[in-house]
């Protein structure tokens, strides 16, 4: 393999950082609407894609603990990405499988998860902030209310490394797909990563981080 020679990265570290401030202020937004147009989206509907309202903050006590924990409770990027390529290239493939997410969030990608899974699949979310885990379950919740063909994900806290059997919810499962966004910028929780990938992958998983 070669690689492109006529590729250049035009962008210098002072013009990355402008535009790495300009789109943190949608992270600190109280909500964000996410719009997933996709004719691969099994919904019962003539529509073409669907809105998704975004919490990213609950109270303000409880959004300065969750800052304070350093556990993100804002939608990134890299989750809308995973959500639109497992909409795109897993919509045929996870009906009735089950998913687990690791480092969830808010809780976009378990929810995507849910509506191609069907109510045949399960989808359990984890983050390891008790609460965010709660955001979740109120974003996937609210969502799953208005399609009655979706079955909400599982939420619960799960901190990486620590066992399986901690967890009813994660006991025992052999996982389809084992999913995460944004779970690799930071080194220093590469271990307990990687154990947990070892731990929940086995011969017939697959994992999809972003």
């Amino acid at each position: 393999d070669s690689f492109d020679t006529d590729v250049q990265i035009v962008e210098n570290e002072e013009e990355f950082f402008a535009a790495a401030s300009a789109c943190s202020k949608l992270y600190f937004l109280k909500n964000r609407y996410v719009h997933l147009h996709d004719d691969f989206l099994p919904l019962e509907s003539d529509k073409k894609g669907i809105s998704i309202q975004v919490r990213q903050r609950m109270e303000e006590a409880q959004s300065a603990q969750i800052l304070d924990d350093n556990t993100g409770a804002s939608l990134y990027d890299a989750a809308i990405v995973l959500s639109r390529y497992m909409i795109k290239y897993y919509h045929q493939d996870i009906k009735g499988k089950s998913v687990l997410e690791i480092g969830a969030g808010p809780g976009l990608v378990s929810l995507v998860s849910s509506i191609l899974c069907g109510v045949s699949g399960r989808v359990v979310c984890t983050d390891g902030n008790e609460l965010v885990v709660r955001l979740a379950s109120a974003n996937c919740s609210a969502l799953c209310s208005d399609l009655p063909h979706v079955a909400p994900p599982t939420c619960t806290k799960y901190w990486w490394g620590s066992a399986l059997q901690d967890e009813a919810a994660l006991r025992g499962v052999e996982w389809d797909l084992v999913v995460g966004s944004d779970v690799v910028y930071d080194d220093r929780a590469h271990p307990d990563l990687v154990r947990t990938l070892v731990d929940t992958c086995g011969p017939r998983t697959q994992a999809l981080l972003c």
